[in-house]
């Protein structure tokens, strides 16, 4: 995707939004710890003192053993031998220190997602509005809160499903569908999105051979260091049993519409259970997904399987990345909080095409935030404020469910409408 001359001075200030994201980002890292964020330390240094494979099956303290792709844990035994090198050569803890390179794998993806969006916005728009995206994604209060003071790994995977999208953009189908392979070893959440990144193939013979003998190349790559350590059953399970959509709840901590149909009980319920006697709520999320996302891709095949250089066939796939994203964390049983951070990325670029994308996607990005501070800071809110906030995730889910349904809309119109000035 070819983009805008960048001038120096455009350069300079791109480098200082960087430079500026991470001194937030290194100031923010050490002031907290998440449970989650004791497990991937302990993933960290496990796959160091162990061995990648190995840790898969113990671990050197008492954390659960990594429900992550092979990938992910990769990078965090990259981290790890950083943090040998740098900061303790036999590996012991110092503190605030090894919290920090714990976070730094998903504070340099950031930096990166922050980097591309420029491009992208730049080459959509203009190179100022390529900073200011740059700008609203390395400062997103939500992106800042899942990434840098919880601890999470979302950005991990997108990091690789963003410059996916792009190589399509810029015709390179076959680098485009192994950044798309990668993401799914990174994260399992990829999967959800993994079809669109298919649906651009091209049908051409030698493209389709390329894709398979490089995907499968990758694949004996991860998958042989498991076989001789013993633990492929437990590389299995991570795609098997802690998969996206099947865990025990319908819900989790995720506000969308299992908690406005199963309020106040939906904690509690399975997403096995039944309605109606003939289907669960697993398989009804799983239908309507597979459903809406075929239509949708349906819907935009002459934009998708056009010249994706284009800057409106470049809008129709982000819209397609960010409508999907958007609906199996609103549809999809067994949603973390976390599982909507795709369409912080991927809905960014549409916010600088249209005004009611712009006003779409800081309302889905509030509310995003919101939940987020929900789930983790659950345990730290007083029953007297949950008592008399108690049904806000009801309103926000509602808000988000709103917005869905003008996305579903513009489905059906097939986002026919003219750039808008914003």
């Amino acid at each position: 995707m070819s983009a805008r001359t960048i001038d120096i001075k455009t350069t300079a200030a791109l480098t200082l939004l960087l430079l500026a994201g991470l001194m937030v980002r290194l100031a923010l890292a050490p002031q907290t710890a998440h449970p989650d964020t004791l497990a991937v330390r302990s993933w960290m240094e496990s796959s160091v003192k162990l061995g990648l494979a190995r840790s898969y099956r113990e671990q050197v303290s008492t954390a659960w053993l990594p429900n992550y792709p092979p990938l992910a844990i990769a990078v965090l035994e990259g981290s790890g031998y950083l943090y040998k090198w740098i900061v303790s050569p036999s590996y012991v803890i110092v503190e605030p220190a090894h919290l920090v390179f714990a976070k730094l794998p998903a504070i340099a993806a950031d930096l990166v997602i922050g980097t591309l969006l420029f491009f992208i916005v730049t080459r959509l728009r203009s190179k100022a509005a390529g900073l200011l995206a740059a700008a609203i994604y390395l400062f997103h209060p939500a992106v800042l809160f899942d990434s840098t003071v919880w601890g999470q790994t979302d950005a991990l995977y997108v990091v690789f499903l963003l410059p996916a999208a792009l190589a399509y953009c810029s015709k390179r189908p076959v680098l485009g569908m192994v950044l798309a392979l990668v993401s799914c070893l990174v994260k399992v959440q990829a999967l959800m999105l993994l079809p669109v990144f298919l649906f651009l193939l091209p049908l051409n013979a030698n493209v389709l051979l390329k894709i398979f003998n490089r995907c499968l190349a990758i694949l004996i790559i991860v998958v042989v260091p498991f076989v001789l350590a013993g633990t492929l059953t437990q590389l299995v399970h991570v795609y098997v049993i802690h998969d996206v959509l099947r865990e025990s709840h319908a819900m989790w901590q995720a506000y969308n519409i299992w908690l406005i149909l199963l309020w106040p009980e939906g904690w509690q319920t399975p997403g096995t259970t039944t309605f109606f006697g003939v289907i669960t709520y697993d398989q009804a999320s799983y239908l309507l997904f597979a459903a809406l996302s075929a239509m949708t891709l349906w819907r935009f095949r002459k934009r998708l399987r056009g010249n994706l250089a284009k800057p409106e066939n470049i809008e129709a796939l982000f819209y397609v990345l960010s409508f999907l994203s958007l609906l199996v964390f609103m549809i999809g049983t067994e949603m973390h909080e976390r599982y909507l951070f795709p369409f912080v990325v991927f809905g960014l670029p549409l916010a600088f095409r249209h005004r009611r994308y712009a006003v779409l996607y800081a309302c889905v990005s509030f509310c995003f935030f919101l939940n987020l501070l929900g789930a983790s800071l659950l345990e730290l809110i007083n029953t007297s404020f949950l008592q008399s906030y108690r049904y806000l995730p009801i309103w926000i889910a509602a808000a988000q469910m709103f917005a869905l349904v003008f996305y579903s809309i513009d489905v059906m119109k097939g986002l026919d409408r003219q750039k808008e000035k914003i």
